[in-house]
């Protein structure tokens, strides 16, 4: 491992008092800013080798921008005594708009999907550092808008039908948690004018559960509650399910709004 001392002024000057193992690793410069051990240095290179195959083949043409730059490897103390930062204990990275750098934490939540994170960090940083005017993009600021309206939430000749499955309109983590019996449940009562306020009875022949459609429509099309007052969140989210072509298709008229955005 050789070192790299070509630091931008003011990272150099935040770090001084670190002694840090830097390396090159394509076009990031890689700190090790805490002792880690081998299987850490394992973990990390394999979770990058995905993340850049997977933005290098992203829908979002521009998003291998962001494959440059600082990532620094470490606790999420070490980190964030620099940072100032505070991170919830599930975390497994995050993206400093201040530094302008990405954190992998190295005692973060490790699952076999924990690389997943790192795309959505990267997706912040393309959005502050790549796209035109960063947060302040009017195109995906009136995008967000939009859509926190209800204007791209959903089409109301998408909304459930007598017979339709449960599964078919609810994110799997929802379902999983509706549904103790192991059964399907279908659509089999709305009550009110679909559209306007409705609502959905789903059942099988031993439990059944009422949505709202308001509730139906949020799951199905419309952001996480995090992301739904936070805009950078909804960017990252909706970007990191391009990237990952993990969209559900309800979300499909949002995704190509903004691929049409971004890609233009």
């Amino acid at each position: 491992m050789r070192y790299i001392y070509a630091l931008d002024k003011d990272l150099k000057k935040q770090w001084a008092s670190h002694k840090e193992r830097i390396f090159k690793l394509g076009g990031f410069t890689v700190h090790l800013a805490s002792d880690i051990t081998p299987e850490d240095l394992q973990t990390f290179s394999y979770s990058f080798e995905k993340i850049i195959l997977a933005i290098q083949h992203s829908p979002v043409k521009n998003f291998k921008k962001v494959l440059k730059g600082h990532v620094y490897v470490g606790t999420k103390d070490d980190l964030c005594k620099w940072q100032g930062c505070k991170v919830p204990p599930f975390s497994n990275g995050m993206y400093s708009q201040k530094f302008k750098v990405v954190d992998y934490f190295t005692d973060g939540l490790r699952t076999s999907e924990a690389w997943v994170v790192l795309i959505h960090e990267f997706a912040h940083k393309f959005h502050v550092e790549e796209v035109p005017n960063g947060l302040r993009n009017q195109g995906i600021l009136d995008l967000y808008e939009e859509l926190k309206e209800g204007l791209l939430c959903y089409d109301k000749a998408e909304l459930p039908k007598l017979g339709d499955p449960l599964s078919k309109y609810t994110k799997p983590q929802t379902y999983r948690g509706l549904l103790g019996t192991g059964k399907e449940l279908y659509l089999t009562e709305i009550d009110g004018v679909p559209g306007e306020g409705a609502e959905y009875h789903f059942s099988n022949d031993l439990v059944g559960v009422i949505k709202e459609e308001k509730s139906l429509i949020q799951s199905l099309h419309c952001p996480s509650m995090y992301a739904y007052h936070n805009h950078a969140e909804w960017f990252a989210e909706m970007v990191t399910m391009i990237t990952l072509e993990e969209l559900p298709p309800k979300d499909y008229t949002q995704a190509s709004k903004l691929l049409k955005l971004l890609n233009s």
